[in-house]
């Protein structure tokens, strides 16, 4: 189980119920209403088929007036004056007895009643005009319940279309991301291989591939094909489970955000805010069009909270497993699985094929290419010792290799490799003669690996270091980074923890200081909007003593790590770290860093508060130790390796027994509806447009 940092206002968790009453008190009124009007409506057709009454009875009388005519002695023209007579007296009466009943009707009429008939066809339009605001603004979404969790926390279609579109975004910004880094190298589809996603194509119309190594699985109840969009709906119900039951753990332990976490939360609406007004959207509508209908800006700062408390909660059991492994565990771990945690070094060139195997290559062709090259490689074995490895590397280095061979005698350097690196460097028995209890300092091997082609490969191989365990004392600094990105011809030299310049270098910074006061005026002077989108720029001095300047800030104040941090968040133009504050954590003389920074962290003498600035090819840095760990690398690494085992089974047992309600069918086809749409409108985006910045996606 894994929980990803995704997104989240204020925690109100019976937000939901107090909206689902309020809309049932106005649609009970609204029912009143319109019974009322529907009794006015019966009342007022009475009359009308009262009225029809009359006229038939007068169309009868008018009958038997006809029919007794010719046996009347009176004149036609008495007859109808007497007839004329009787009906308007008649009709006279029937009006007076409606006009009595609705005057009591209406004496006896309520207020309400009153204020109904005027009210109700208002009421009706209005309800009808909420409805209509309701679905498109996502309420439906935020009522009604995709699922619920064994705890009985209800899960609304919005939250669960949160986490499923999250997912989609996520696997297609990946797969985007590789295809632009490794297209040049591996062709068209790189982002693809690497994430098994295909960005140009929806969900529901590519079948899940798992992303090479990984264990991803989707369940049998997909069927034997399951698509992407099935990965998305399995993998958004069990995470949107994981964090309910996790924030929930933690919420009845007294769990909540700190301060600075509420902060970035703050920081991440406002960016989002900012996003939301460049595509000229408001921030709700910007969150509808790519969370879904249902988001809204408090739902979303909901989930942020919810997520953030509860990788608080599952970091801190995490490192209380840690703790809990005992020193003879790790003691019994490194004796069973020594190969694990020690690593050797070695000394070795490779001899490659100096053909290439065709169709046309003959059996003897090869057998002769690999006796050739196979002498050779002999030929250095014999040779070889450790004081003139590099010598040789050159000697037996082709033509065009010679010079990097010369430079650097790293090319045939393999230091402190793991067994496992070994192996897939060189190969398994490589790796079995270099950990072997008899192979000592100084012995040498060689080693051919054979191509499907049935050409050969040789390693000359030279142990420098028998399997030893890393002693290093891990060290976690933070930096503020100060690039140059102007190039300038210098010949200074920077001691890395020197703060004292020289005469000479004085006069130039105070040169370039000048120069840099210009350029700072003119740029205050700027009324450029676009301004801020440039890149910064700095030349080697203005780098320099903006890392001074800045360092002097930082001993002025608090000089505290606190302070450091905030500064880091300030100032350094390291993308990488910046928002952590500029932090690097456990850091080992063989973390991939450039050699200066390493070089630092393990000066002797290193302690926790000290500052320096150092130069390397990415600019100045100021470095401050925040801390040493207190015990070594490979008894950290079995402690973690341990603690990871415990926490896996724990991860395992907080859902284990916990069910969820099934995904209702109704809602889940929506989301996977929405979703599809928003892929097909992203995909249109992205190939209509030149840029892969371009946002336009339209609120369905």
């Amino acid at each position: 189980m894994t929980f990803s940092h995704l997104a989240k206002e204020d925690f109100t968790p019976m937000a939901d119920e107090k909206k689902t009453n309020e809309l049932q008190n106005a649609a009970d009124n609204a029912a009143d209403e319109v019974k009322e009007t529907v009794d006015n409506a019966k009342d007022a057709a009475e009359e009308k088929v009262q009225d029809a009454a009359d006229k038939v009875e007068e169309t009868v009388e008018d009958a038997k007036d006809k029919a007794e005519k010719k046996f009347s002695d009176k004149s036609s023209a008495e007859r109808a004056r007497e007839k004329r007579k009787a009906s308007i007296e008649e009709s006279a009466r029937r009006q007076a007895e409606k006009e009595k009943k609705r005057a009591e009707k209406k004496a006896n009429e309520t207020k309400g009643q009153k204020r109904a008939k005027v009210i109700a066809p208002i009421a009706i339009i209005l309800v009808a005009i909420l409805v209509f605001l309701g679905w498109f603004f996502g309420v439906p979404n935020r009522m009604f319940t995709a699922l619920t969790v064994s705890d009985g926390t209800k899960v609304s279609v919005a939250e669960y279309e949160y986490y499923y579109r999250s997912l989609y975004n996520y696997y297609s910004n990946m797969s985007q991301q590789y295809e632009s880094y490794y297209s040049s190298y591996y062709g068209e589809g790189a982002g693809q291989m690497v994430t098994g996603f295909d960005y140009t194509k929806t969900p529901e119309n590519q079948a899940f591939t798992a992303p090479s190594g990984s264990d991803l699985t989707v369940d049998k109840s997909y069927g034997d094909n399951p698509t992407w969009a099935d990965y998305f709906e399995q993998t958004a119900t069990e995470t949107v489970q994981q964090y309910d039951l996790v924030y929930n753990k933690a919420i009845e332990e007294g769990y909540e955000m700190s301060d600075s976490e509420k902060d970035d939360m703050d920081d991440f609406i406002e960016e989002l805010r900012q996003t939301a007004a460049d595509s000229n959207y408001s921030l709700d509508a910007y969150l509808r069009a790519y969370y879904g209908r249902g988001m809204t800006e408090s739902l979303l700062k909901e989930i942020y909270e919810k997520q953030t408390i509860a990788a608080d909660y599952l970091e801190d059991q995490e490192k209380a497993l840690d703790e809990q492994v005992t020193d003879e565990e790790i003691t019994a771990e490194y004796k069973e699985n020594t190969q694990d945690y020690t690593t050797v070094s070695l000394r070795y060139f490779s001899f490659t094929p100096e053909i290439t195997a065709d169709d046309d290559t003959t059996d003897d062709e090869i057998k002769k290419a690999n006796k050739e090259l196979k002498a050779k490689a002999k030929e250095m074995l014999a040779e070889a010792t450790e004081d003139n490895f590099s010598d040789l590397a050159v000697k037996y280095a082709a033509d065009d290799y010679k010079d990097y061979y010369e430079e650097d005698d790293t090319y045939t350097t393999m230091a402190d490799y793991s067994y496992e690196t070994l192996s897939s460097s060189v190969s398994e028995k490589a790796a079995d003669w270099a950990y072997a209890d008899d192979t000592k300092v100084g012995d040498k091997k060689l080693f051919a690996i054979t191509a499907d082609s049935g050409l050969k490969s040789y390693y000359v191989l030279l142990l420098t270091e028998e399997p030893s365990r890393d002693e290093t004392l891990p060290v976690t600094v933070r930096q503020i980074l100060f690039q140059v990105t102007e190039d300038e011809d210098t010949d200074e030299d920077t001691d890395s923890d020197s703060e004292e310049d020289t005469d000479s270098e004085k006069d130039a910074d105070s040169d370039e200081d000048a120069d840099a006061e210009e350029e700072d005026a003119d740029a205050e002077e700027s009324t450029d909007t676009d301004s801020e989108e440039e890149e910064t720029t700095h030349t080697d001095a203005e780098a320099k003593k903006l890392a001074e300047d800045t360092l002097q800030e930082w001993k002025d104040g608090k000089a505290t790590d606190a302070s450091f941090a905030k500064l880091a968040k300030k100032y350094s133009e390291d993308t990488g770290s910046a928002s952590e504050g500029g932090l690097y954590e456990d850091i080992t003389p063989t973390s991939g860093y450039v050699q200066e920074f390493l070089d630092w962290c393990f000066e002797d003498g290193r302690k926790v508060g000290d500052t320096g600035i150092i130069k390397t090819d990415y600019g100045y840095h100021i470095m401050y130790c925040k801390s040493i760990a207190d015990e070594p690398v490979w008894k950290s690494t079995i402690r973690e390796a341990l603690g990871t085992k415990a926490y896996e089974a724990y991860e395992e047992n907080l859902t284990k027994n916990d069910k969820l309600d099934a995904l209702n069918s109704f809602w889940a086809k929506r989301v996977r509806s929405r979703v599809e749409k928003y892929a097909e409108q992203t995909i249109a985006s992205m190939n209509s447009s030149a840029s892969s910045d371009s946002d336009y996606i339209s609120i369905e």
